[in-house]
């Protein structure tokens, strides 16, 4: 089941939908995307980012999903690259929540792991009402993360579409198919090794040899393979 679940991901795949297969839950995103960009000023620079697309603006002549633009001068850093590259659900302080990461930015000296990849991490914690995205850490730590309260980061029921649906009856139907076929071959090999007297026959006594007893009979008429 989870295999095929998988296998329709694969083929219905949908950037703002993610399915928790180990909960059989679903995830989606939707009402996060916007046609103007998030923008929030922090400190001397300001973060521009949207969910499921990219940026019109650029930096260093590439288009991202996530940069931080300096007040001061042209420089810019992307903090990540369009193609949602990472999911995982969690819970904070009892509250469910999925974190989304957008990776492969620009480099970043990292303390403990030297040269890396910026990447940014959008915490959505589950809730009923709407929040503005907050910044929870430095911009000069090498993952830059948002947090924000909104139903988008709610576990849902799974629901297939009429596709999904078509699929899942073709499998199983075939699945079917094959299980009869293999049941009525194995059937009928069983049954061919099987001799039976036809006619009036007579059981003259039984022989036990331990886990096996023999029959004797008696009588004439023909042997039929049935």
């Amino acid at each position: 089941m989870i295999f095929l679940l998988y296998i329709l991901d694969l083929v219905l795949a949908d950037e703002m939908k993610w399915i928790d297969y180990s909960a059989n839950s679903e995830y989606d995103w939707d009402n996060l995307q916007s046609s103007n960009p998030y923008t929030y000023e922090i400190g001397q620079n300001i973060v521009k980012f949207t969910i499921g697309a990219e940026l019109e603006e650029t930096c260093g002549g590439q288009y991202a999903s996530a940069i931080k633009f300096s007040k001061v001068g042209a420089d810019c850093e992307i903090l990540g690259h369009h193609q949602i590259d990472y999911v995982t659900s969690f819970t904070i302080e009892g509250m469910q929540a999925i974190g989304l990461y957008y990776e492969g930015g620009s480099l970043c000296r990292d303390p403990l792991w030297g040269d890396v990849k910026r990447r940014i991490e959008f915490k959505l914690v589950c809730s009923d009402k709407e929040s503005d995205f907050y910044i929870l850490n430095s911009l000069k730590e090498c993952t830059t993360i948002f947090e924000k309260f909104t139903p988008a980061g709610c576990p849902q029921e799974i629901q297939y579409s009429l596709t999904a649906k078509l699929i899942f009856f073709f499998f199983y139907g075939i699945l079917g198919i094959i299980l009869i076929w293999l049941c009525v071959e194995a059937c009928q090999e069983e049954s061919g090794n099987i001799v039976s007297p036809s006619g009036n026959w007579k059981v003259r006594k039984i022989y036990d040899y331990g886990k096996t007893q023999v029959l004797a009979i008696s009588g004439k008429s023909t042997y039929t393979s049935v």
